[in-house]
């Protein structure tokens, strides 16, 4: 009998390995019998994400600030056949993250992927905002996520193994007139995310930063707006979160950030138009920074500093501008149009 040469040898090795490889890469990339854990999960993207993970197989606890926005997300995410856990906490509290980070752990295990999705919106020019509007998109939109990454990262650390999704935006990337807390937060997100994937990787801790385009969520609703146009300037943003070719579907966008978070890619466009600003800020950041000026230029100014948020401004409007707020805020279990006082 023949005996097989040498080459043939190597060659049905080399095949072993590919194939142990190829099956390896298919089980990490599985969400099967992993837990994740989304902050600001109660509505919008982040509710979508949460559905999407859990279509997937993952065990998912969800987290915001109001119980009763809560108790309705997971009602919402059982009719589509999800048992989600759901936990009250303010991201913006280190210490309430760390409790909650460790109750989960206790109660259902270690948390295997953690999407940071909390965050807040500030609207209006520049000169309307303050010091503490900077504060606040801050806390929530950078600090919150610095929080659950260092809670969920020990953890982690032990088992050589985790992934972290920072959801950021194009206006990190190329800031967006009119938003100025928001998109200088999400650019310190943006900048601390790419980073933490560089030196987090040889620990075997994928982290994925996500630039959304606008998305028709219904989040204007919880926006802040300043300014002397806040009216306007409201109605202008529930108007493109109603339209389909200016703003993204979350479904959609909750499907191309979980399969960037399987094959632990480390940036994450959702919308064409978030890769196309992106692309052309990267070529010619001084001719995107014009075209910005003159954006802004025709926005009217104001010095004007009170503020309001989205639902009081909702309130206010005529009958066929109440009914597109009414058709924003319909989505992904945002809030009722109603007067804060009310």
């Amino acid at each position: 009998m023949r005996r097989p040469s040498d080459r043939n040898l190597w060659v049905a090795a080399g095949i072993a390995a590919v194939a142990a490889w190829m099956l390896r890469a298919r089980r990490r990339r599985s969400l099967h019998g992993k837990l994740a854990l989304v902050t600001g999960g109660s509505r919008g993207l982040g509710l979508e994400i949460a559905a999407e993970l859990a279509h997937r197989g993952a065990a998912v606890v969800i987290c915001a600030r109001d119980s009763a926005e809560l108790d309705r997300a997971a009602s919402m995410l059982a009719t589509r056949g999800h048992d989600i856990h759901t936990r009250v906490c303010d991201v913006r509290a280190r210490d309430a993250v760390a409790n909650m980070v460790a109750d989960i752990d206790r109660e259902l295990g270690p948390v295997d992927v953690l999407v940071n999705n909390a965050g807040i919106l500030h609207v209006g020019p520049a000169t309307a905002m303050t010091s503490d509007d900077l504060h606040a998109a801050m806390a929530t939109n950078f600090w919150g996520a610095v929080h659950a990454a260092e809670a969920v990262l020990p953890a982690m650390l032990v088992r050589h193994a985790g992934q972290i999704v920072n959801i950021a935006s194009i206006g990190g990337i190329a800031p967006i007139p009119w938003m100025l807390p928001y998109s200088a937060s999400k650019a310190a997100l943006l900048g601390w995310s790419q980073g933490l994937h560089h030196d987090l990787a040889r620990e075997g801790i994928a982290v994925t930063t996500v630039a959304p385009w606008l998305m028709r969520t219904g989040g204007p609703i919880n926006g802040t707006y300043k300014g002397s146009a806040k009216k306007a300037t409201f109605t202008a943003f529930a108007l493109a979160d109603v339209t389909p070719l200016l703003a993204v579907d979350p479904r959609a966008a909750a499907r191309t950030i979980v399969r960037g978070l399987l094959r632990r890619r480390a940036m994450v466009f959702v919308g064409l138009q978030s890769r196309l600003v992106a692309l052309v800020n990267g070529l010619a950041p001084g001719a995107m920074s014009t075209v910005l000026s003159w954006i802004a230029s025709a926005l009217p100014r104001s010095f004007t500093r009170t503020a309001a948020q989205g639902r009081e401004l909702a309130a206010e409007l005529g009958r066929p501008w109440r009914a597109v707020a009414e058709r924003s805020r319909g989505h992904n279990n945002q809030p009722e149009i109603r007067p804060l006082t009310a």
